[in-house]
């Protein structure tokens, strides 16, 4: 089987003929299941994947109509599976165009990075040939549905950009200009796009077309929507204005190496993702979905998990962070606010992020005012992921805050942070009972928690799920391997709990 998402949705059988699938809210409950593919999905959810806000009194009753439609499909009745208060659909390895493409892309990522930029073009260009544009065209979007498709949208920029990069390496230049054009003829406001045809027209020796290219950009950007183009495509006009060196450089860059120079730095200050991280799945792709808008020219998103200590908020961020790396070619940033323990220092925190940013210690403001401006500055015309890790109030947030397009910031804290403007927020809860046994499971040893499974889920509960209660508890278990969970367990019963705020002798952040 073979379904196609990245276009029309369509069906088909594995000799390639189509499975006829008609009636309208069938299509869309349907793209609603290969969008979460292979996720658990409840049934509010699905309902506002189909009705959205224009959802009937009757939504939940035609819910489970549609559902039993579709089961009677006889391609899809196994695929389908009934979950704990909702469904899961099933898509087996190869069967769903946006999984192949991003398993292309990735691994084009890998041998770009390599050093071999062929084969990485080779994997791009037969990912790209998985697009049919745009994406489930003929299903009506909701806005639960809207930010899933934004997202593949933005993986297929990304894919476009490392294609562009790697034929730029490659010495390319004059394959790709008509491709560029196509790109900034379906993309006028995407300034990476003008930047690398300027570039590709440079080392064509097409200068003065380079130059027009440039005209033709600012003409678009301040008559059609307002805006003058951003440092990138200025420093790339006057370096071909002043016929740099640096754009017929050896050995070959690409297109952003060259445009900053010696001030390409690209930050990577996400911290390591915790090696035991367990489920989370529906809320990494909600927090995933309110991000990747950032490169729609939207305004820049901004997310906020919050929920009580222990939770594991940070390590959600930290998660969703890595996940989305290839939608941020300009970096990943990080800062520790300490909002929880009273110990922000917002002024200081500006000057790490300058200081990553590659701002040399003299030319930091010394006001908090002047840091946030010139961090504004930095980060214009880059697309950059931003994570703010325990804010206590919106007040310590906004001077991080991008003041252009193109990057989006992931806020943690307890509090919703009501008055940041535009954020969307997500409420995390603590882990279900099944996702606490395996967190558990992963620390003390699949062995000891399998011959103790009642056990283990007392531990649990004691803990009350809370991913940083259960790492202390598995922690002193795996550090006592002869000591039986039962007993731990009725230690923990009688109200002789581990410490939340520290394991052994060391101290566990309150705001993960």
């Amino acid at each position: 089987m073979k379904f196609r998402v990245l276009g029309p949705l369509e069906i088909l059988r594995d000799g390639g003929e189509p499975v006829p699938l008609p009636q309208r809210r069938r299509r869309e409950l349907l793209a609603a299941f290969l969008l979460h593919a292979n996720e658990p999905l409840t049934g509010g959810a699905l309902v506002d994947a189909v009705w959205g806000a224009a959802r009937p009194r009757s939504a939940a009753s035609a819910l489970r109509t549609h559902v039993w439609a579709l089961r009677q499909i006889p391609e899809l009745s196994a695929r389908l599976k009934t979950r704990s208060g909702g469904y899961q659909f099933e898509v087996r390895p190869g069967e769903l165009d946006a999984d192949e493409f991003a398993r292309l892309a990735a691994e084009a990522r890998a041998r770009f990075a390599a050093g071999e930029s062929l084969d990485a073009v080779r994997l791009l260009e037969d990912a790209l040939r998985l697009w049919r544009e745009p994406p489930l065209g003929d299903v009506p979007a909701t806005p639960a549905m809207a930010g899933r498709i934004e997202r593949c949208r933005a993986q297929r920029r990304a894919a476009q950009d490392l294609l562009i990069d790697a034929q730029l390496a490659l010495g390319r230049y004059r394959q790709l200009i008509p491709y560029l054009r196509e790109l900034v003829t379906e993309d006028p406001t995407n300034e990476h796009y003008w930047a690398h045809l300027m570039l590709a027209l440079c080392r064509s020796g097409r200068r003065a077309e380079a130059l027009a290219a440039y005209g033709q950009a600012h003409s678009i950007l301040t008559e059609e929507f307002g805006l003058e183009p951003g440092g990138e495509l200025r420093r790339l006009q006057r370096m071909v204005l002043a016929e740099a060196p640096e754009l017929d450089a050896l050995p070959l860059l690409t297109s952003r190496d060259v445009i900053l120079g010696a001030e390409r730095i690209v930050p990577d200050q996400i911290p390591r993702e915790p090696t035991d991280f367990v489920g989370r799945d529906a809320e990494t792709s909600a927090v995933a979905d309110l991000l990747v808008s950032a490169g729609s020219g939207a305004g820049v998103p901004i997310a906020v998990i919050h929920g009580r200590p222990g939770v594991g908020k940070s390590s959600l961020a930290v998660h969703v962070a890595h996940s989305l790396r290839p939608l941020f070619p300009d970096g990943l940033l990080y800062v520790e606010l300490g909002g929880s323990r009273g110990r922000t220092d917002v002024r200081g925190a500006l000057d790490d992020l300058l200081r990553g940013l590659g701002v040399p210690a003299p030319a930091v403001p010394a006001s908090t005012a002047g840091r946030a401006g010139l961090l504004r500055s930095r980060l214009a015309g880059r697309r950059v992921l931003m994570v703010i890790d325990d804010a206590a109030a919106s007040g310590q947030v906004l001077p991080f805050l991008p003041g252009t397009a193109g990057s989006a910031v992931l806020v943690t804290g307890r509090t919703p942070l009501a008055w940041l403007p535009g954020a969307r927020t997500l409420h995390l809860d603590v882990l279900g009972e099944a996702e606490a046994v395996t967190l558990l499971r992963r620390i003390v040893g699949p062995g000891r928690v399998d011959r103790e499974p009642e056990a283990a889920v007392r531990i649990a509960a004691a803990c009350d799920r809370l991913p940083l209660a259960l790492r202390i508890a598995g922690a002193r278990l795996h550090a006592s391997e002869t000591w039986p969970l039962a007993a731990f367990a009725d230690l923990l019963a009688a109200d002789r709990r581990p410490n939340p705020l520290r394991a052994g002798r060391t101290p566990v952040p309150d705001g993960s």
